[in-house]
Protein backbone atom coordinates (compact mmCIF):
# COMPACT_ATOMS: atom_id res chain seq x y z
CA UNK A 1 0.00 0.00 0.00
CA UNK A 2 1.26 3.70 -0.33
CA UNK A 3 1.16 5.58 2.63
CA UNK A 4 1.52 9.35 2.85
CA UNK A 5 2.14 10.40 6.13
CA UNK A 6 1.74 14.15 7.08
CA UNK A 7 3.21 15.66 10.43
CA UNK A 8 4.17 18.89 11.86
CA UNK A 9 6.94 17.87 14.34
CA UNK A 10 7.09 20.14 17.76
CA UNK A 11 9.65 21.63 18.80
CA UNK A 12 10.35 19.15 21.71
CA UNK A 13 10.06 15.87 20.71
CA UNK A 14 7.24 14.52 22.53
CA UNK A 15 4.62 11.89 21.89
CA UNK A 16 2.92 12.58 19.39
CA UNK A 17 6.26 12.60 17.34
CA UNK A 18 7.17 9.21 18.90
CA UNK A 19 4.20 7.94 17.02
CA UNK A 20 4.30 9.35 13.88
CA UNK A 21 8.27 8.00 14.07
CA UNK A 22 7.15 4.24 14.70
CA UNK A 23 4.09 4.14 12.90
CA UNK A 24 5.92 5.15 9.65
CA UNK A 25 8.51 2.63 10.59
CA UNK A 26 6.69 -0.32 11.11
CA UNK A 27 4.71 0.68 8.10
CA UNK A 28 8.54 0.57 5.66
CA UNK A 29 9.33 -2.60 7.61
CA UNK A 30 5.74 -4.16 6.57
CA UNK A 31 6.67 -3.35 3.16
CA UNK A 32 4.75 -0.46 2.43
CA UNK A 33 5.87 2.63 -0.04
CA UNK A 34 5.78 5.44 3.10
CA UNK A 35 5.99 9.14 1.93
CA UNK A 36 6.57 11.53 4.18
CA UNK A 37 5.48 15.77 4.48
CA UNK A 38 6.54 16.59 7.23
CA UNK A 39 7.28 20.80 8.55
CA UNK A 40 8.82 21.15 11.97
CA UNK A 41 8.07 23.93 14.19
CA UNK A 42 11.54 24.47 14.47
CA UNK A 43 11.12 26.46 11.95
CA UNK A 44 9.05 29.32 13.71
CA UNK A 45 12.00 30.46 15.71
CA UNK A 46 13.68 31.77 12.49
CA UNK A 47 10.84 33.62 11.03
CA UNK A 48 11.52 36.71 9.70
CA UNK A 49 8.61 39.69 9.90
CA UNK A 50 7.11 38.59 6.90
CA UNK A 51 6.61 35.16 8.07
CA UNK A 52 5.23 36.61 10.68
CA UNK A 53 2.63 38.70 9.11
CA UNK A 54 1.44 35.62 7.00
CA UNK A 55 1.02 33.64 10.32
CA UNK A 56 -2.80 34.63 10.59
CA UNK A 57 -3.35 33.21 6.69
CA UNK A 58 -1.11 30.41 6.81
CA UNK A 59 -2.60 28.78 9.76
CA UNK A 60 -5.83 28.24 7.76
CA UNK A 61 -4.43 27.97 4.11
CA UNK A 62 -0.64 27.76 4.02
CA UNK A 63 -0.37 28.31 0.09
CA UNK A 64 2.89 27.53 0.04
CA UNK A 65 2.93 23.99 1.85
CA UNK A 66 -0.10 23.12 0.12
CA UNK A 67 0.90 23.86 -2.88
CA UNK A 68 4.05 21.72 -2.28
CA UNK A 69 1.64 18.89 -0.73
CA UNK A 70 -0.50 18.86 -3.82
CA UNK A 71 2.94 18.30 -5.74
CA UNK A 72 3.78 15.35 -4.00
CA UNK A 73 0.32 14.08 -4.03
CA UNK A 74 -0.13 13.74 -8.16
CA UNK A 75 3.67 13.07 -8.29
CA UNK A 76 2.77 9.63 -5.73
CA UNK A 77 -0.72 9.17 -6.01
CA UNK A 78 -0.85 7.60 -2.45
CA UNK A 79 -3.74 5.41 -1.36
CA UNK A 80 -4.19 6.57 1.76
CA UNK A 81 -2.93 9.83 4.09
CA UNK A 82 -2.25 9.55 7.73
CA UNK A 83 -2.42 12.60 9.42
CA UNK A 84 -1.18 13.32 13.11
CA UNK A 85 -0.14 17.04 13.86
CA UNK A 86 -1.39 19.74 11.20
CA UNK A 87 -0.66 22.83 13.53
CA UNK A 88 0.37 25.94 12.67
CA UNK A 89 2.71 25.04 9.71
CA UNK A 90 0.76 22.53 7.21
CA UNK A 91 -2.39 24.23 7.77
CA UNK A 92 -6.32 23.05 8.28
CA UNK A 93 -6.52 23.63 4.74
CA UNK A 94 -5.11 20.60 4.00
CA UNK A 95 -8.55 18.41 4.86
CA UNK A 96 -10.44 20.00 1.39
CA UNK A 97 -6.95 19.39 0.14
CA UNK A 98 -6.62 15.95 0.38
CA UNK A 99 -10.58 15.64 -0.32
CA UNK A 100 -10.75 17.25 -3.71
CA UNK A 101 -7.51 14.84 -4.32
CA UNK A 102 -9.66 11.75 -3.76
CA UNK A 103 -7.11 10.57 -1.70
CA UNK A 104 -8.93 8.98 2.04
CA UNK A 105 -7.98 10.97 4.76
CA UNK A 106 -7.45 9.52 8.33
CA UNK A 107 -6.75 12.26 11.52
CA UNK A 108 -4.98 10.85 14.65
CA UNK A 109 -6.73 12.95 17.30
CA UNK A 110 -3.92 13.26 19.43
CA UNK A 111 -4.48 16.33 21.37
CA UNK A 112 -7.78 18.81 22.11
CA UNK A 113 -6.97 21.39 19.49
CA UNK A 114 -6.75 18.53 16.66
CA UNK A 115 -10.38 17.56 18.26
CA UNK A 116 -11.62 21.11 18.23
CA UNK A 117 -12.12 21.40 22.25
CA UNK A 118 -9.31 23.91 22.94
CA UNK A 119 -7.14 25.85 21.07
CA UNK A 120 -4.34 25.73 23.14
CA UNK A 121 -4.07 21.74 22.85
CA UNK A 122 -3.80 20.56 26.58
CA UNK A 123 -6.80 22.08 27.93
CA UNK A 124 -4.62 23.39 31.12
CA UNK A 125 -4.40 27.37 31.77
CA UNK A 126 -2.76 29.31 34.22
CA UNK A 127 -1.21 25.94 36.29
CA UNK A 128 -4.95 24.10 36.09
CA UNK A 129 -7.15 22.12 33.99
CA UNK A 130 -9.40 23.91 31.83
CA UNK A 131 -12.44 22.78 29.82
CA UNK A 132 -13.93 26.43 29.21
CA UNK A 133 -13.87 25.89 25.13
CA UNK A 134 -14.89 22.62 25.26
CA UNK A 135 -18.75 24.43 24.75
CA UNK A 136 -17.38 25.85 21.31
CA UNK A 137 -16.68 29.23 22.69
CA UNK A 138 -13.17 29.92 21.75
CA UNK A 139 -13.41 33.60 22.91
CA UNK A 140 -12.20 32.56 26.26
CA UNK A 141 -8.71 31.27 24.93
CA UNK A 142 -8.59 34.64 23.58
CA UNK A 143 -9.97 36.84 26.68
CA UNK A 144 -7.06 34.49 28.82
CA UNK A 145 -3.97 34.51 25.78
CA UNK A 146 -4.01 31.11 26.16
CA UNK A 147 -1.64 30.06 23.57
CA UNK A 148 1.94 30.77 24.34
CA UNK A 149 0.32 33.84 26.54
CA UNK A 150 -0.03 35.93 23.57
CA UNK A 151 -3.73 37.71 22.61
CA UNK A 152 -2.63 37.24 18.96
CA UNK A 153 -1.89 34.13 18.37
CA UNK A 154 -4.59 32.56 21.03
CA UNK A 155 -7.06 34.49 18.16
CA UNK A 156 -5.07 32.93 15.27
CA UNK A 157 -5.74 29.11 17.20
CA UNK A 158 -8.81 29.94 17.97
CA UNK A 159 -10.32 30.92 14.55
CA UNK A 160 -8.52 27.77 13.50
CA UNK A 161 -10.38 25.75 15.81
CA UNK A 162 -13.23 27.63 15.28
CA UNK A 163 -13.62 27.39 11.43
CA UNK A 164 -12.78 23.88 11.39
CA UNK A 165 -15.50 22.92 13.85
CA UNK A 166 -18.38 25.44 12.95
CA UNK A 167 -17.84 25.09 8.74
CA UNK A 168 -17.84 21.09 9.42
CA UNK A 169 -14.41 21.67 7.66
CA UNK A 170 -12.98 18.35 9.45
CA UNK A 171 -16.33 16.70 10.14
CA UNK A 172 -17.46 16.91 6.07
CA UNK A 173 -13.32 16.42 4.91
CA UNK A 174 -12.84 13.79 6.83
CA UNK A 175 -13.15 9.99 6.14
CA UNK A 176 -11.90 8.52 9.52
CA UNK A 177 -10.77 9.58 12.56
CA UNK A 178 -8.71 7.47 15.14
CA UNK A 179 -9.09 7.71 18.77
CA UNK A 180 -7.30 5.83 21.37
CA UNK A 181 -9.55 5.25 24.30
CA UNK A 182 -12.66 6.09 25.16
CA UNK A 183 -11.82 9.56 26.27
CA UNK A 184 -11.17 11.20 23.40
CA UNK A 185 -14.33 9.09 21.21
CA UNK A 186 -16.58 10.26 24.46
CA UNK A 187 -14.96 14.23 23.85
CA UNK A 188 -15.69 13.85 20.34
CA UNK A 189 -19.15 12.78 20.06
CA UNK A 190 -20.48 15.12 22.81
CA UNK A 191 -19.47 17.76 20.45
CA UNK A 192 -21.56 16.68 17.57
CA UNK A 193 -18.75 14.51 15.56
CA UNK A 194 -19.97 12.21 13.07
CA UNK A 195 -19.67 8.40 15.63
CA UNK A 196 -19.45 6.27 12.04
CA UNK A 197 -16.63 8.05 11.19
CA UNK A 198 -13.93 7.12 14.45
CA UNK A 199 -11.94 4.02 14.76
CA UNK A 200 -10.13 3.30 17.89
CA UNK A 201 -6.42 2.02 17.89
CA UNK A 202 -4.12 2.71 20.97
CA UNK A 203 -0.19 3.46 20.63
CA UNK A 204 2.06 0.78 20.68
CA UNK A 205 5.94 0.11 21.75
CA UNK A 206 7.89 -0.51 18.39
CA UNK A 207 10.80 -2.00 19.45
CA UNK A 208 9.76 -5.08 22.27
CA UNK A 209 12.72 -4.67 25.24
CA UNK A 210 12.17 -7.88 26.03
CA UNK A 211 11.30 -10.01 28.96
CA UNK A 212 12.49 -8.10 32.55
CA UNK A 213 14.63 -9.63 35.06
CA UNK A 214 13.36 -7.94 37.67
CA UNK A 215 16.63 -7.28 38.94
CA UNK A 216 15.98 -3.62 40.04
CA UNK A 217 17.84 -0.98 41.11
CA UNK A 218 16.48 1.20 43.73
CA UNK A 219 15.37 4.27 41.65
CA UNK A 220 11.99 5.21 39.58
CA UNK A 221 11.74 7.43 36.49
CA UNK A 222 9.63 9.95 35.14
CA UNK A 223 9.86 10.45 30.81
CA UNK A 224 7.60 13.24 29.02
CA UNK A 225 8.02 16.37 28.41
CA UNK A 226 9.41 19.40 31.48
CA UNK A 227 6.36 21.29 31.42
CA UNK A 228 3.29 22.67 34.22
CA UNK A 229 1.13 20.54 32.53
CA UNK A 230 3.17 17.59 32.60
CA UNK A 231 2.98 17.78 36.42
CA UNK A 232 6.74 18.15 37.04
CA UNK A 233 6.48 20.16 39.56
CA UNK A 234 3.88 18.11 41.97
CA UNK A 235 6.41 15.72 41.24
CA UNK A 236 9.51 17.45 42.52
CA UNK A 237 7.34 18.42 45.48
CA UNK A 238 6.94 14.97 46.46
CA UNK A 239 10.35 14.04 46.15
CA UNK A 240 11.79 17.03 48.19
CA UNK A 241 12.31 15.03 51.70
CA UNK A 242 14.27 11.74 50.74
CA UNK A 243 12.78 8.31 51.38
CA UNK A 244 12.97 6.30 53.59
CA UNK A 245 15.03 3.19 51.79
CA UNK A 246 17.07 5.77 49.42
CA UNK A 247 14.61 5.70 46.25
CA UNK A 248 16.07 8.00 44.04
CA UNK A 249 14.42 9.97 41.05
CA UNK A 250 15.60 10.16 37.77
CA UNK A 251 13.78 12.31 34.81
CA UNK A 252 14.30 11.62 31.27
CA UNK A 253 12.62 15.25 28.73
CA UNK A 254 13.00 18.00 27.44
CA UNK A 255 11.05 20.87 27.62
CA UNK A 256 9.93 25.11 28.36
CA UNK A 257 10.44 24.31 32.38
CA UNK A 258 13.99 22.56 32.09
CA UNK A 259 15.93 25.65 33.82
CA UNK A 260 12.93 26.15 36.26
CA UNK A 261 13.29 22.43 37.02
CA UNK A 262 16.97 22.64 37.54
CA UNK A 263 16.70 25.76 39.62
CA UNK A 264 13.79 23.78 42.17
CA UNK A 265 16.68 20.69 42.59
CA UNK A 266 19.63 23.41 43.09
CA UNK A 267 17.55 25.50 45.57
CA UNK A 268 15.99 22.59 47.10
CA UNK A 269 19.41 20.49 47.32
CA UNK A 270 17.65 17.45 45.75
CA UNK A 271 20.48 14.84 45.46
CA UNK A 272 17.70 12.40 45.52
CA UNK A 273 17.11 13.76 41.98
CA UNK A 274 19.01 12.77 38.33
CA UNK A 275 18.00 15.19 35.60
CA UNK A 276 19.04 13.45 32.68
CA UNK A 277 17.62 15.36 29.30
CA UNK A 278 16.43 13.71 26.42
CA UNK A 279 17.43 10.29 25.35
CA UNK A 280 16.71 8.17 22.51
CA UNK A 281 14.48 5.09 22.59
CA UNK A 282 17.13 2.35 23.73
CA UNK A 283 18.41 4.36 25.58
CA UNK A 284 15.78 5.81 27.79
CA UNK A 285 14.25 1.99 27.89
CA UNK A 286 16.96 0.68 28.84
CA UNK A 287 16.91 3.23 32.15
CA UNK A 288 13.50 2.20 32.39
CA UNK A 289 13.57 -1.68 32.58
CA UNK A 290 16.22 -1.53 35.48
CA UNK A 291 13.86 0.94 37.45
CA UNK A 292 11.05 -0.11 40.28
CA UNK A 293 8.26 2.01 38.81
CA UNK A 294 7.83 4.79 36.42
CA UNK A 295 5.76 8.39 37.32
CA UNK A 296 2.95 9.78 35.38
CA UNK A 297 1.72 13.24 37.10
CA UNK A 298 0.29 14.68 34.62
CA UNK A 299 -2.43 17.56 35.48
CA UNK A 300 -3.71 17.65 32.21
CA UNK A 301 -6.11 15.76 30.21
CA UNK A 302 -3.87 13.38 28.56
CA UNK A 303 -5.29 11.72 25.66
CA UNK A 304 -3.60 8.83 26.07
CA UNK A 305 0.68 8.10 27.48
CA UNK A 306 3.12 6.84 25.21
CA UNK A 307 5.38 6.34 28.53
CA UNK A 308 2.62 4.44 30.18
CA UNK A 309 3.10 1.50 27.75
CA UNK A 310 6.38 1.64 27.47
CA UNK A 311 6.81 1.41 31.00
CA UNK A 312 4.14 -1.96 30.84
CA UNK A 313 6.59 -3.03 27.80
CA UNK A 314 9.64 -2.78 30.30
CA UNK A 315 7.24 -4.87 33.09
CA UNK A 316 7.53 -1.75 34.98
CA UNK A 317 4.05 -0.40 36.91
CA UNK A 318 3.42 2.85 36.86
CA UNK A 319 1.60 5.62 39.32
CA UNK A 320 -0.19 7.83 37.51
CA UNK A 321 -2.61 10.52 38.18
CA UNK A 322 -6.33 9.73 38.08
CA UNK A 323 -6.94 12.12 34.99
CA UNK A 324 -8.10 12.22 31.19
CA UNK A 325 -7.27 8.39 29.61
CA UNK A 326 -4.55 7.61 32.17
CA UNK A 327 -7.10 4.97 34.63
CA UNK A 328 -7.98 3.43 30.75
CA UNK A 329 -4.08 2.52 31.13
CA UNK A 330 -3.40 1.88 35.00
CA UNK A 331 -5.67 0.22 37.57
CA UNK A 332 -5.00 0.51 40.84
CA UNK A 333 -3.18 -1.75 42.82
CA UNK A 334 -2.97 -4.10 39.12
CA UNK A 335 -0.22 -2.71 36.90
CA UNK A 336 0.29 0.74 39.05
CA UNK A 337 -1.18 2.79 41.42
CA UNK A 338 -3.46 6.40 40.70
CA UNK A 339 -3.37 9.50 42.74
CA UNK A 340 -5.54 12.65 42.77
CA UNK A 341 -3.60 14.87 39.95
CA UNK A 342 -1.95 17.90 41.57
CA UNK A 343 -1.91 15.70 44.85
CA UNK A 344 2.00 16.01 46.51
CA UNK A 345 1.19 14.19 49.34
CA UNK A 346 -1.16 11.64 47.94
CA UNK A 347 1.57 11.21 45.44
CA UNK A 348 3.87 10.86 48.28
CA UNK A 349 2.40 8.23 50.07
CA UNK A 350 2.25 5.84 46.60
CA UNK A 351 6.09 6.50 46.77
CA UNK A 352 6.27 5.29 50.21
CA UNK A 353 3.98 2.47 49.73
CA UNK A 354 6.64 1.31 46.87
CA UNK A 355 9.68 2.34 48.43
CA UNK A 356 9.28 0.20 51.84
CA UNK A 357 7.25 -2.85 49.13
CA UNK A 358 9.77 -3.73 45.99
CA UNK A 359 7.80 -6.83 45.95
CA UNK A 360 4.74 -5.20 45.25
CA UNK A 361 6.67 -3.17 42.17
CA UNK A 362 7.62 -7.07 40.83
CA UNK A 363 3.71 -8.28 41.44
CA UNK A 364 2.52 -5.30 39.53
CA UNK A 365 5.28 -5.45 36.76
CA UNK A 366 4.20 -8.40 35.81
CA UNK A 367 0.37 -7.80 35.33
CA UNK A 368 1.88 -4.50 33.30
CA UNK A 369 4.22 -7.00 30.99
CA UNK A 370 1.15 -8.85 30.32
CA UNK A 371 -1.17 -6.40 29.60
CA UNK A 372 1.32 -4.54 27.07
CA UNK A 373 1.43 -8.18 25.40
CA UNK A 374 -2.12 -8.20 25.19
CA UNK A 375 -2.66 -4.88 23.54
CA UNK A 376 0.11 -2.88 22.64
CA UNK A 377 2.34 -4.79 20.84
CA UNK A 378 3.34 -3.79 17.24
CA UNK A 379 2.17 -6.53 15.75
CA UNK A 380 -1.29 -6.16 17.00
CA UNK A 381 -1.11 -2.54 16.21
CA UNK A 382 -0.29 -2.99 13.11
CA UNK A 383 -3.04 -5.24 11.78
CA UNK A 384 -5.40 -2.53 13.87
CA UNK A 385 -3.91 0.33 11.62
CA UNK A 386 -4.20 -1.59 8.00
CA UNK A 387 -8.33 -2.13 8.70
CA UNK A 388 -8.38 1.38 9.55
CA UNK A 389 -6.61 2.15 6.19
CA UNK A 390 -8.91 -0.42 4.26
CA UNK A 391 -11.95 0.92 5.95
CA UNK A 392 -10.96 4.38 4.64
CA UNK A 393 -10.31 3.43 0.99
CA UNK A 394 -13.66 1.29 0.93
CA UNK A 395 -15.46 4.31 2.14
CA UNK A 396 -14.07 6.87 -0.42
CA UNK A 397 -14.54 4.60 -2.85
CA UNK A 398 -18.56 4.24 -1.89
CA UNK A 399 -18.25 0.92 -0.45
CA UNK A 400 -20.23 0.44 2.61
CA UNK A 401 -18.69 1.59 6.17
CA UNK A 402 -17.07 -1.11 7.95
CA UNK A 403 -17.35 -1.37 11.67
CA UNK A 404 -16.12 2.08 13.93
CA UNK A 405 -15.88 1.23 17.14
CA UNK A 406 -13.77 -1.13 18.79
Amino acid sequence: MKILQIHNQYKFFGGTDRVALSEREILSQKGHDVTIFERSNMAVDDFGLREKMAFFPNVLHHRTHLRELEALIRANRPDVAHLHNIYPLISIGVYPLLRRLGIPSIQSFHDHRLAMLCPQANAFREGKRCTLCHNGNYLHAVRHSCVRGSLPISAIYSAAVAFNKYSGNLAKNLTVGIVFNDYMRDKLLAIGFPEHKLMMKPHFVQEDPGLPDYEQENYCVFMGAIAPHKGIFTLLEAFKKPLANGLRLKIIGDGESMRAVQAFIERESMANVDLLGFMGGVERLLILKRGRFSIVPSECFETFGVSIIESFACGVPVVGARIGAIPDLIKQEDNGLLFSPGDSAELRQALEILDDTPSKCVAMGKKARRKFEEEFTADRNYSRLMEIYESAIARQNGSPELSSGH
